[in-house]
This record gives C-alpha cells, sequence and structure tokens, in this order.
C-alpha cells in the first residue's frame, strides 16, 4: 500500500492493521454496540457489489473466506484517491455512536481489537487489492482491504470502480 503524505498522516485520527476472519466473504466494520439483523438484500449486495449498509453498519464482501488483512483508517476529510493501484473501489458508511469500532463476521467477543473514533457519523470508501493474486481454490492471495473512514453523513452503498475479472474460488 502507498504510503501516505505527511499531509494525508497529519489527517490521519485513527488507524489500525488487522487480521479479519472473513467467514461467508464478508466482514462488518461497525459500532461495538451494534446488532445488525442481516436480510438476503444485505447478503445479496455483499456477493454483487462487494459492499453493503443497513442501520449504521458497513459489510465489507472479500474474495476469500479466510482470515483477510484489513487496514483500518480514519480521515479527517474525504481522501484524494488514485484509482488505478485499485481492483475494486466501493462508497458506503456507518454509524458510530460509542466510537468503538470492530471489524469482524458477526463477531463481537471481547479478545477483538476495538479502533477507537471520534463518536459519530462516517462515510466510507473501500479500496480491494490483489483479486488477480488469489489461488483457484480461494486459500491463498495477496488480496488486501483498506477501509477508510471521514466525518460525514453515511453513504449510500455504491461501486465506484468495479473489478473487470472473476474472483476465484469465492
Amino acid at each position: 500500500m502507498p504510503e501516505p503524505t505527511n499531509a494525508q498522516a497529519d489527517d490521519r485520527l485513527a488507524y489500525a492493521e488487522l487480521d479479519v476472519f472473513a467467514d461467508y466473504n464478508y466482514f462488518l466494520v461497525q459500532d461495538e454496540r451494534l446488532r445488525p439483523d442481516l436480510s438476503d438484500e444485505f447478503t445479496d449486495a455483499l456477493i454483487e457489489d462487494l459492499v453493503a449498509t443497513k442501520d449504521g453498519v458497513l459489510g465489507v464482501g472479500t474474495a476469500r473466506r479466510v482470515t483477510v488483512p484489513v487496514v483500518l483508517e480514519v480521515l479527517a476529510h474525504e481522501p484524494v484517491d488514485e484509482l488505478d493501484d485499485w481492483d475494486h473501489i466501493t462508497e458506503g458508511g456507518l454509524t458510530a455512536p460509542t466510537g468503538r469500532l470492530l471489524a469482524s463476521s458477526m463477531d463481537y467477543s471481547d479478545h477483538l481489537p476495538r479502533t477507537t473514533v471520534p463518536a459519530g457519523d462516517y462515510a466510507a470508501r473501500i479500496y480491494y487489492r490483489g483479486f488477480r493474486t488469489i489461488s483457484s481454490d480461494g486459500l491463498h492471495g495477496d488480496d488486501l482491504y483498506r477501509v477508510v473512514l471521514w466525518p460525514a453523513a453515511p453513504r449510500a452503498a455504491r461501486v465506484v470502480k468495479r473489478f473487470d475479472g472473476e474472483l476465484p474460488g469465492g
């Protein structure tokens, strides 16, 4: 992942590098107190677009159903993008009433790391990389999921840049 410039690093409110178990090819980024009731529509959006939102929770689809690397970054403002560096880019948003975010597949255990952010609403942009490195069985690869949040009204889930291939093994 490209290193942030000094200006970007100065605008960073929080940063975490996580290993997240992506059971069923997705994980959620959510406030630790929210417990979403996920619908078929939510799941279908994760499969089709690799992003979904519901009740203040952000769903991120993955190319593999194993533990995947996730970078969670919170900036003071909307990021400036280099679209060519990424296979797939989506948008969405979430609500963080307690300001303690976790990334998991519906696991709320105390042992999972929390990322502390200012409480409030966030827009999100999710960047996906390494899809072409994934093995045909979907077990191995160098994929990366970068979730960037910034204080703003949560956005509706949408694809900004769509991956032009088929995901292997998913």
